[in-house]
């Protein structure tokens, strides 16, 4: 699957095992600053220049279902990529949204396994910590 996109790029050439380089087709790029990598079940893709892999492959013409066989493979590859444009995670929000979800499941009488037990543990230290920061 692969070579589809391999064979819509421009001055393509080898650069290691399962790996490529080649002018990127989402910018006006006169010397390759596009890397493609094989691995197993994904498909790497990275341009120097700040082009998004989504963007990649919209210029090429392609999908993510062209790019893999397995329909679960092109979905995962797609929630992949889409994930660089999320912002930033505050993790201190993170640990408070634990705790709140924890303190819901007790009061209504569920209980937390030993794992979830552990991580609200945890992350009640932290907010603790940030707090008295």
């Amino acid at each position: 699957m692969i070579d589809i996109l391999l064979s819509r790029l421009q001055k393509v050439r080898p650069a290691g095992n399962n790996r490529w380089t080649a002018c990127c087709p989402a910018h006006d790029d006169k010397t390759p600053s596009l890397t493609v990598t094989q691995s197993r079940d994904k498909v790497l893709i990275h341009c120097f220049g700040g082009c998004l892999p989504d963007e990649v492959i919209a210029a090429t013409g392609l999908s993510w279902d062209d790019m893999f066989e397995d329909e679960f493979q092109a979905a995962n590859q797609r929630a992949v990529s889409s994930r660089k444009n999320l912002p930033p995670v505050d993790p201190l929000r993170v640990d408070e949204n634990i705790l709140l979800i924890a303190r819901e499941a007790l009061s209504k009488g569920d209980s937390l396994s030993v794992e979830d037990q552990a991580r609200a543990e945890l992350a009640y230290e932290r907010v603790k910590g940030a707090r008295n920061a």
